[in-house]
This record gives C-alpha cells, structure tokens and sequence, in this order.
C-alpha cells in the first residue's frame, strides 16, 4: 500500500479526483443557499420622520435572503399605516425598529412628560448635597 502512495502520478491523480469533487459537489450546494430569495419591503417615495407610510411610498421586491437583518419587515401590510421614526431614501430597507404605530406628536409628548415627572421629584437631592455639605463644615469647624 505505501509504494502504491508513493508513486506520484497516484497521488496527482487523487489530487485531482479531490479538487472535481470539490468544484462540482461542494460548491453548488454552497452556492443553492447563497441564492435564496425573499420578499421584503422597500421605500419607493423619499419619506421624512413623522410622515405615516402610505401604499404609494412602499414597494415590495424580491431580493437575496443572505446576510439580511432579522428586524427587517417583509410584508406590506406591516408597513402601511405606520409613522416613521427616521428619515428614508428611494430603496433604502424598513426596520420594525425604524417605524412606529404612534405618530412622532404622541411620542414627543410622552416624551416630555416623563422627563417633566423625573424633574418634579429630583430637586430633594440637591437639597441633600448642600446639607451635607454645610453639616460637615459646621462640624470641622467647631
């Protein structure tokens, strides 16, 4: 068996057998999976933040699945309707992240009452901050 290895036309000759093997078995399957398709749902019409989405601002095309983001939304009917929360270009992708069922209004009002309510309740711990300060220096001082 190993003079049989040992001659090198054997060996080129299973070197070869390998490299077919490789190019016309392995690689079209590799390839199969790469070029899968999926629809999804692309900007047709420039949209700005805060505009709701409409049928004619959206178009649905077929595009290559590999390497897509899990969030991307895949059906028109999720998309319309909705108000956006970032700016858009002709073509670019819509991400569940990037559109809301609330209006930009309604978010900005929330928004502003929440920070409204943490500044009701901070002013006590400056408060504190100052008390301590001036305790301890009535301390050391005496």
């Amino acid at each position: 068996m190993m003079k049989f290895m040992k001659n090198r036309t054997v060996v080129g000759i299973l070197c070869i057998a390998l490299s077919l093997l490789i190019c016309f078995g392995i690689t079209p399957l590799f390839n199969q999976s790469i070029s899968l398709k999926t629809e999804i749902v692309r900007v047709a019409k420039e949209i700005k933040t805060g505009d709701e989405i409409t049928k004619d601002m959206v178009q649905t095309v077929e595009v290559g699945a590999y390497n897509l983001p899990e969030n991307i939304l895949k059906t028109k009917e999720t998309v319309i309707g909705t108000f956006a929360t970032a700016d858009f270009a002709v073509g670019d992708y819509i991400l569940n992240t990037k559109v809301s069922q609330t209006p930009a209004y309604e978010n900005a009002i929330s928004t502003i009452l929440m920070a409204q309510s943490k500044q009701f309740r901070s002013p006590l711990k400056p408060l504190q901050a100052v008390f301590r300060a001036n305790y301890s220096r009535v301390i050391l001082f005496r």
